[in-house]
């Protein structure tokens, strides 16, 4: 029985190598491996490196990760500051926590360019420019908490992943000691996104916002002013993410009709 062990170094590198870093497309190297098997036969096989979309999702995932990390720490500083200057500290005391929390700021701000930068890759990236209220920073960090669409066979199991589906009529809740099957950071996600469509007030999903909201006022008479609200954005944020899917199918499609599509003559 043959084993075989690959580099991840190696590995690594072949794919940075073939990146298109205009593109985020990858010219992958095959390895031809041959090894002699008993009673004489050969065994050939053809070793390919992971696709670099593949590792592009990785990098979203780690540096997300990364960014929720840092933010948490720069928010618990800035609450210091704030305890600080609450109890009336002398500012002379207070300088080492603000600079701290400054740094903080600035790494935060740092990881979310370098979000941005790696979502421009992205081969979605143009429909993500084309689609006020998520950005390309939230849609590095959507992808970092969902990786590739493809996992998804609908968009029910997208939005269910994220916790946008209902258990009962209502939203679903974590309760203590209890394993959940869909991502919170997800469903904490997907409820800035909904609050930035509202924050940019152009495009068809803060347009989805408005209708679903007057329409909640209307025929909902029990609802208060922020339940309506809420279940707007929600409403907004699914039509968002059910569109995203849409586009990734579809250009899904189109590279796998490319990749059929028979050579042209010379």
């Amino acid at each position: 029985m043959a084993v075989f062990i690959v580099e991840p170094s190696s590995q690594l590198s072949h794919v940075l190598n073939g990146l298109d870093h205009a593109s985020g497309e990858a010219h992958l190297p095959s390895v031809q491996v041959e090894t002699s098997e008993q009673g004489g036969g050969r065994l050939s096989l053809e070793a390919r490196v992971p696709r670099a979309d593949s590792l592009l999702h990785s990098l979203m995932g780690h540096y997300a990760r990364q960014f929720w990390d840092i933010q948490k720490v720069r928010v618990a500083m800035h609450n210091r500051v704030a305890a600080m200057e609450r109890d009336q500290v002398p500012l002379e005391h207070q300088m080492t926590a603000v600079t701290q929390l400054r740094s903080l700021e600035a790494v935060e701000h740092a990881v979310e360019l370098h979000l941005t930068r790696l979502a421009r890759k992205h081969p979605m990236a143009q429909w993500v420019v084309q689609a006020p209220g998520i950005g390309l920073p939230g849609f590095a960090k959507l992808m970092g908490i969902t990786g590739s669409l493809d996992r998804f066979p609908n968009v029910a199991k997208l939005w269910a992943y994220l916790g946008m589906h209902v258990v009962d009529g209502q939203a679903p809740q974590r309760h203590k000691g209890q394993k959940v099957n869909w991502s919170p950071q997800g469903r904490v996600l997907c409820h800035q996104l909904a609050k930035a469509i509202v924050r940019v007030n152009r495009g068809p999903y803060r347009e989805a916002y408005d209708r679903k909201k007057l329409d909640y006022e209307l025929n909902r008479p029990g609802w208060t002013q922020a339940h309506c609200d809420e279940a707007a954005m929600r409403y907004a944020i699914k039509a968002l993410l059910r569109d995203m899917w849409v586009e990734w199918r579809r250009h899904e499609h189109l590279e796998n009709h490319c990749k059929l599509a028979p050579a042209l003559p010379t």
